[in-house]
């Protein structure tokens, strides 16, 4: 529960927000896979295996991990890079390419983990803690009705702080826990391997395309091929990713009319027939925006805060239609002009990352095709 005030800048801002911790865990989950990134340590305790490992993600962008395996008298040692479907591993020194396996992407194992839908709250102890019927059954193939899960929600960020599923009697168990949620983390592959894109553009928007990209945080090398640009980006960027950086995507901020005879035109929030939205006169579109940035509010649910060049009247609800959706609706109680919003969308903060390079740097329509790679 969010309670909401306003300030003299015309920013809406978060208070306070109040947990209610039976309500709250679906919100609390789904905002895990939201976040920017986090690290983690884990063990996984088998019948004949056991391994610990620490290691660092930068959500749908690459992880690294490395720890040890214990298993019939030996101990062997591991480390990995997982970056989108590529995963790089050292063996005796030297590393290896191959395909992406669930070793590289703890990602994937606590989302499996965290797919049930009926979390039991069993109260407080230094976090949220919940029951829950855990869904890895590779661990104990035999017994995999008997296990069970137990996860602990941090009281600071509400987010997953350890997660246990095993057995009731901890012959068998995998454990993660984990922390530093969202701090800047720089992760390198081990090897520099790049895809490199032919762009039809004319150099002439060198600039824009080079702010554009930088708003991704992601390395690039741009330069000119005859009358077009080479864009060079890591390996695990396919041209499909390259596409979806290129576009333009828009923006539109609507009053929203009370009666469907004062609207302008109807739409419906999130593409959902069942939920008509009445869209009056827009306030803004894309060219008002002088800046954008992800933030997290008291939840840890993130939103991009908006600023615009020239203040508004928002005058009650307001309607964000981003690349022709309605994707939220805001009610906003004042009189006064504001010059910043807050807008929520179900987006991961890459993804976030990706719309706002779309909205803040124009560039023409470009076809991009895949030329080299090395």
């Amino acid at each position: 529960m969010f309670i909401l005030f306003f300030i003299c800048l015309g920013c809406v801002h978060y208070s306070k927000y109040i947990p209610q911790p039976e309500k709250d865990i679906e919100q609390w989950i789904g905002n895990f896979t939201k976040q920017r990134s986090f690290s983690y340590r884990n063990s996984l305790q088998t019948q004949t295996v056991y391994t610990q490992a620490q290691g660092d993600c930068i959500i749908e962008r690459i992880e690294h991990n490395k720890g040890t395996w214990y298993a019939a008298g030996q101990t062997i040692n591991f480390e990995y890079f997982g970056l989108g479907d590529m995963q790089y591993s050292r063996s005796e020194g030297k590393w290896g390419l191959s395909t992406r396996g669930e070793e590289s992407d703890a990602l994937t194992q606590i989302t499996r983990v965290l797919e049930f839908d009926n979390f039991e709250y069993i109260g407080f102890e230094e976090g949220f803690l919940y029951n829950f019927k855990a869904n890895i059954p590779f661990i104990a193939p035999d017994r995999w009705k008997e296990i069970t899960g137990r996860l602990k929600i941090s009281a600071r960020n509400y987010l997953p702080e350890e997660i246990w599923t095993g057995l009731p009697d901890s012959s068998v168990y995998w454990k993660i826990e984990l922390s530093d949620y969202n701090k800047k983390k720089i992760l390198k592959p081990p090897i520099s391997q790049w895809r490199s894109y032919l762009l039809n553009s004319d150099f002439e928007y060198v600039k824009p395309m080079k702010r554009r990209m930088e708003l991704f945080e992601i390395d690039y090398r741009l330069k000119k091929v005859k009358e077009d640009m080479m864009l060079t980006v890591p390996k695990q960027y396919n041209i499909e990713d390259i596409r979806e950086m290129l576009l333009n995507r828009r923006l539109i901020a609507y009053r929203v009319a009370e009666e469907k005879g004062t609207a302008h035109k109807v739409a419906y929030l999130n593409d959902q027939k069942t939920s008509p939205v009445y869209l009056a006169d827009s306030l803004f579109d894309q060219q008002n925006i002088k800046s954008a940035k992800i933030k997290f509010d008291g939840a840890s649910a993130p939103y991009i805060e908006i600023s615009l060049r020239e203040k508004i009247i928002p005058g009650g609800r307001i309607a964000f239609e981003v690349d022709s959706t309605v994707v939220n609706i805001i009610s906003l109680d004042t009189k006064k002009k504001i010059g910043k919003l807050n807008l929520y969308i179900e987006m991961s903060y890459y993804e976030m990352q990706v719309l706002i390079g779309g909205l803040l740097e124009y560039l023409p329509r470009i076809e991009a095709r895949e030329v080299s790679e090395k």
